[in-house]
């Protein structure tokens, strides 16, 4: 609701005048006077009904007064009591037709109790007595647009315009109740004739191009484009939009060759190029196409120039690299946007599952973490983060953020497998066999298939009494499905291990190992422990010393290094 904030002077001084100057100050008017004043003490008060009955006495005063009406028509519009307050406010516009305060008032009343056409014929009467009044025009065709009547508001508009002449904000209203009819036609005639009275004016040649590019008349906006680029040659905007219409998209490299003059202009929005590339990026996602994603690299390495402090650019450039397989060139990117902008959640997510691929625990940790602090509520951060806590050799840590985790991930099946399959295998170290066996229950009956949770169950189980065939089971199933990975490979390979055979446990986890560069620290680890039972006590050291620089601490590693032998 409308505040309506009149001071009593400024009433009474409008009311006096109604009678003309009066030479005597009459006791009438000291006692209007008086009980105004204790009427409104009783409203700031609270005491609304004792104002209401205070007002109505100083209306049987003076019935000539619109003052006391026009408040009463406030409290009982503040009170939604529709019927009284419109009959006081008609009280108040009748008795003083000229107060723009009265009618405001009314028509507010009215439009806020649904009587649209009621409220429009109030604005009508008020624009008789201040046909200048522009603002009073848009009130009355809002009120027309309510009652769904669109020719009256169309009318209403076509004749402000009659006073006022052609203006952007007038046509782009018609514009938008000729759509919401549907007449397209109509639409685009309000903007071609914004275009014609504003010849010199780019921004109205832009308007309309995106409209015939909304409406599907590509034809019409090409031929709209030219036009600017013959007023303005070097116009930005219209080159980035005409660039690469000649070839189409049956030659995609030629295509794409043809967007770096526009790529290469600053004036043109950031947010236009990264719309014209968007399309292959998402085919790079999609294919993993090496080719294509060279040859848009050349554009987003434009970008990185052109626009420098735009996360968007190297975020592109990181998102091709990502998926056509150059991990360590896409982290590179990811980091430059983050350092630009850090409040893009896919930004970070993409970064983090880079480093968990790529076995770099130490960064995942300390890059979860500062994530997590922007995106509190992201369950993938938690999970990352205690994905990292484990394989770094923290499993009390890790289960407390895969709590948190599992808590944000109802509604996401996939990434609940996960976070149970890094839970059981947490819980198992520490020696909660049940739990842990739940934890994998839990995933597998989301996917029975799943390699991650085969495997970290067979390297959760190694070691367990008894349960050493049923580690060995899991372990070639996971390796089964997926035979290149090195979390499979190294289940594998310590499956074999805990059956004493070596040679073909050997032959595991070195394909582990140079999968994961040598990076992961719980295969580092295995290696080790390995080549002590092999007899290479030197090498062993060596690969323990390299699972604790990799990030890995636990007692029983340092126990190892310290004392310089296997421990189990």
């Amino acid at each position: 609701m409308k505040i309506y904030a009149i001071c009593l002077t400024v009433l009474f001084a409008a009311a006096a005048g109604q009678a003309g100057a009066q030479v005597q100050y009459s006791e009438n008017q000291a006692e209007t006077e008086r009980l105004f004043l204790d009427a409104y003490q009783r409203k700031i008060e609270g005491k609304i009904d004792e104002a209401i009955n205070i007002y109505k006495e100083v209306f049987k005063i003076d019935e000539r007064s619109p003052v006391p009406a026009y408040e009463l028509a406030r409290i009982y519009f503040a009170k939604s009591e529709a019927d009284e307050a419109i009959r006081w406010a008609k009280i108040a516009a009748d008795l003083d037709p000229a107060n723009v305060f009265y009618d405001e008032l009314l028509a507010d009343i009215y439009h806020a109790n649904g009587r649209y056409e009621e409220a429009a014929q109030v604005y009508e009467g008020m624009i008789k007595n201040q046909p200048f009044d522009e603002s009073l025009y848009f009130k009355l065709a809002y009120q027309w647009v309510k009652s769904n009547d669109i020719p009256k508001a169309l009318k209403v508009y076509d004749d402000l315009e009659k006073k006022t002449g052609v203006s952007e904000e007038l046509a782009r209203r018609k514009q938008a109740l000729y759509m919401g009819t549907g007449d397209t036609k109509k639409a685009g005639k309000e903007l071609e004739k914004l275009v014609l009275a504003f010849p010199k004016n780019m921004e109205y040649r832009h308007l309309l191009a995106g409209f015939y590019l909304q409406t599907g008349n590509d034809e019409a906006a090409e031929k709209v484009y030219r036009q600017i680029l013959e007023i303005d040659p070097s116009n930005p905007r219209a080159m980035m939009a005409l660039a690469g219409q000649q070839s189409g998209n049956s030659d995609e490299a030629r295509y794409l060759n043809s967007l770096k003059p526009a790529f290469g202009e600053r004036d043109v929005s950031i947010d236009l190029k990264i719309a014209k590339i968007l399309p292959f990026i998402n085919k790079v996602a999609e294919k993993g196409d090496p080719a294509l994603a060279d040859a848009v690299l050349e554009l987003t390495a434009i970008l990185e120039t052109v626009h420098p402090g735009e996360a968007k650019a190297f975020a592109a450039s990181g998102d091709l690299l990502y998926h056509s397989g150059r991990y360590e060139l896409a982290l590179e990117k990811y980091r430059k946007a983050l350092d630009l902008d850090d409040s893009v959640f896919a930004i970070w997510e993409q970064t983090l599952f880079i480093y968990a691929r790529a076995f770099r625990y130490q960064e995942l940790a300390k890059a979860a973490e500062s994530a997590i602090d922007i995106f509190p509520n992201r369950g993938s951060l938690y999970y990352l983060y205690g994905l990292a806590q484990l394989e770094l050799g923290d499993p009390e840590d890790a289960i407390s953020l895969l709590d948190q985790a599992l808590l944000m991930s109802s509604a996401d099946p996939l990434l609940r497998q996960g976070i149970l399959a890094a839970m059981g295998q947490a819980q198992s170290e520490l020696g909660r066999y049940e739990d842990a066996a739940r934890s994998f229950g839990e995933s597998l009956s989301l996917n029975p298939n799943n390699p991650e949770t085969l495997a970290r169950q067979s390297l959760a189980l190694n070691g367990q009494d008894g349960q050493n065939q049923q580690a060995r089971e899991a372990a070639e199933k996971a390796l089964k499905i997926a035979p290149q990975s090195a979390l499979c490979l190294d289940a594998m390979g310590w499956s074999l291990y805990h059956s004493k055979k070596w040679p073909e446990a050997r032959q595991q986890l070195e394909k582990a190992l140079s999968l994961s560069q040598e990076r992961d620290p719980r295969i580092l680890e295995h290696y080790g422990d390995l080549l002590f039972q092999a007899g290479e006590q030197d090498r062993a050291i060596e690969f323990w010393q390299k699972a604790r620089t990799n990030g890995r601490h636990t007692r029983l590693l340092d126990r190892k290094i310290n004392e310089k032998k296997l421990i189990e």
